[in-house]
């Protein structure tokens, strides 16, 4: 029998990490009943071709926002434990607990007040909007001009990071949104020029991992020898067979996630430790295969 599945509904979700799809009861009923009919025979259709399937007996949705630590209000903070704290020279710094280094870029869950209302056992209505009814502010106008395809970039790339984000900048129309919507095109603005200096510099150009050693490789041409990690990069063949060859004693990085934090650990047994982001845990691998090699390179001599 052919494979007839399609990617629409991946295609849906977008950059977002979402693995449940959250609609309003209110917004459904309050769609017009000619599209109501065939939604409510879709939804039927897909629990009678699931019902082999175990499901969990009931999900509990909490309404509110992603924040990055940095934009957060005093109460906001606050309510994660999170304080504002000082450098010896004077920078601050948010700290959670009074132990944790806090990422100022690191987004977290706030709860909020949900601001569809309720549905009220189907009295609720909120009038829709649909594409052939346009939005009262533009009655009147002409349609803009078609975007050129570097503008079109500049706005799917913002679109994509404010979905990810949780941020609905792009969904609420109206003024009250034109700041965020100005920040994620400015976000967009940074990784459209990265992706033009990426081209311009090569794209294909892979470094080692290992600190001071300066092998490239092009990951589009053959390249045997070489080793990657998904969780430190690439190795050349020399430190590949010096770290990572079971011929040794291998010193394999892997993140590994717990309920509270993600841990980089060694196939050895030595773990990074508390990391503030990705790169800091990189690093410190970086430091422990460099003294593992240095120790290596002594014992050989002696």
């Amino acid at each position: 029998m052919p494979d007839t599945r399609t990617e629409e509904i991946h295609k849906h979700f977008g950059l977002s990490y979402a693995n449940y799809l959250v609609i309003p009861r209110t917004l459904l009923q309050s769609m017009p009943a000619k599209w109501q009919t065939p939604f409510v025979a879709l939804l039927n259709e897909l629990d009678e071709a699931f019902q082999h399937v175990p499901q969990a007996e009931a999900y509990e949705v909490t309404p509110g926002k992603w924040r990055a630590v940095g934009d957060m209000t005093t109460d906001e903070m606050h309510s994660l434990n999170t304080r504002t704290d000082t450098q010896a020279d004077g920078t601050p710094y948010p700290k959670r607990d009074d132990w944790y280094d806090q990422d100022p870029d690191e987004q977290h869950f706030l709860e909020d007040e949900d601001p569809v209302p309720h549905y009220n056992r189907g009295r609720t209505h909120v009038e829709p909007r649909t594409s052939s009814a346009p939005h009262p502010a533009q009655m009147g106008r002409t349609a803009p001009n078609a975007p050129q395809p570097a503008e079109g970039l500049r706005q799917h790339l913002a679109e994509a990071m404010a979905m990810a984000a949780g941020s609905k900048a792009f969904i609420v129309p109206g003024p009250a949104r034109e700041h965020p919507r100005s920040q994620w095109l400015a976000h967009a603005d940074a990784a459209v020029n990265a992706l033009h200096r990426w081209e311009q510099e090569g794209t294909l150009a892979r470094l080692c991992t290992i600190p001071g050693c300066f092998h490239q490789l092009n990951i589009a041409s053959p390249h045997p020898g070489w080793l990657h990690s998904r969780a430190v990069g690439y190795a050349c063949p020399n430190h590949a067979a010096a770290l990572w060859s079971e011929l040794n004693d291998p010193h394999i990085p892997d993140w590994q996630y717990t309920d509270e934090r993600a841990v980089l650990r060694c196939s050895c047994g030595w773990d990074a430790g508390r990391t503030r982001f990705r790169g800091h845990g990189t690093t410190l691998w970086q430091v422990h295969v460099l003294s593992v090699l240095e120790s290596t390179d002594a014992d050989s001599v002696n």
